[in-house]
């Protein structure tokens, strides 16, 4: 069993950003003007080392595989986007690390879903359209090509691996056919592709290989949604000792909950034959982007954390799963980290102990 980090790209100066955010906007822009909402309150988590840019050749990305395999990460899983012909985003770091010598295996996941300024609550403007249609397909698989063919790319019997995030409203079997004809064409023989994809109660989707967990959401979130309403409803009345207490102790509820609801998930997709991979969640506190509007999971006890990560592992073995999916290496603005932070739990380490004992 392999374990592959989700990866993404979104450290660098980018046109499509810059148009609607303004200029020199990254993600570090995002998480770093993050305001703590509480007393206690870990906001902005800083990072343990300079703001990285992602422009630089590949040489980030090169330093950060060094760190990923001591901790025994196995590839990346770089967040790929795919619109219309005309618009591109993020592509820059993945295509520089394509053309690099960097020895370490990836695969694409298609982030398939429309950019809007949701981060500042307008849902309505669209920043660029996600389309699902076949004419969508062929895009993506035109964008997507060069990487899949490439030698360090990951695959199962030869099959390049392509994890793909909102699959419900795709046709599957048309992926999966054009995109082997095109295989065929440069290897010479028609290989279709392994699809994984987010796990939901609504996915009834053929041609699906395997299904993964995608925390918190994938467990749902409806203990949790209660809690920015009552966040503003107390702001006002309670002293700020009294809110530390009372959002910490919420946010640990949510916190029991979560770990409770993704190992009942994985209980029910094993008695209902559903090839399924649990996910790794490396935190999660989204207020950098969503303020009042966000979802925290407050960080467990490292014992507890070990042990939740570790069943996991055993869980995935046991259902003899190629991938171990861990959410996430560099989502700063989520809160949802491998790397390490200088007032944030150490995430990548509690996974490396995990990895060394297995």
């Amino acid at each position: 069993m392999k374990y592959i980090a989700f990866y993404l790209p979104q450290f660098h100066e980018e046109p499509l950003n810059e148009a609607i955010w303004g200029k020199k906007f990254t993600d570090w822009t995002t998480s770093q003007n993050s305001k703590p909402l509480y007393i206690g309150h870990s906001q902005p988590k800083v990072p343990a080392f300079e703001q990285y840019d992602l422009d630089d050749k590949s040489q980030t990305i090169r330093e950060q595989v060094i760190k990923a395999k001591e901790i025994g990460i196995d590839a990346f899983s770089f967040y790929f986007y795919s619109f219309d012909e005309r618009t591109t985003a993020l592509r820059k770091p993945v295509k520089d690390f394509l053309h690099s010598d960097i020895d370490f295996p990836f695969i694409l996941t298609w982030a398939n879903h429309s950019w809007t300024k949701a981060w500042v609550g307008d849902h309505k403007t669209v920043i660029a359209e996600q389309k699902f249609d076949n004419d969508q397909v062929d895009v993506f698989i035109k964008d997507s090509l060069e990487y899949l063919l490439d030698s360090r790319y990951e695959t199962i019997d030869g099959r390049p691996v392509i994890c793909i995030l909102n699959i419900e409203n795709l046709d599957v079997s048309y992926l999966k056919k054009t995109l082997g004809q095109e295989i065929n064409k440069v290897k010479g023989v028609y290989i279709e592709p392994y699809i994984v994809t987010t796990y939901s109660e609504k996915n009834n989707v053929t041609g699906v290989d395997l299904f993964i967990g995608w925390p918190p959401g994938d467990v749902g979130l409806l203990g949790m949604q209660k809690l920015p309403k009552i966040k503003r409803v107390l702001r006002g009345t309670l002293s700020s000792i009294e809110s530390s207490f009372v959002f910490k102790h919420l946010n640990r509820g949510c916190e029991r909950l979560l770990l409770r609801k993704q190992q009942s998930l994985a209980t029910n997709n094993t008695d209902n034959n559903i090839f399924f991979s649990q996910t790794i969640l490396t935190g999660w506190d989204n207020s950098p982007r969503y303020s009042y509007k966000a979802y925290e999971v407050m960080p467990c006890k490292e014992d507890h954390y070990i042990k939740h990560v570790s069943d996991i592992m055993i869980s995935n073995k046991g259902r003899n799963v190629p991938f171990t999916f861990i959410k996430a290496w560099n989502e700063w603005a989520e809160g949802n980290v491998m790397e390490k932070s200088l007032n944030g739990v150490d995430y990548g380490e509690l996974i490396r102990k995990c990895i060394s004992d297995d």
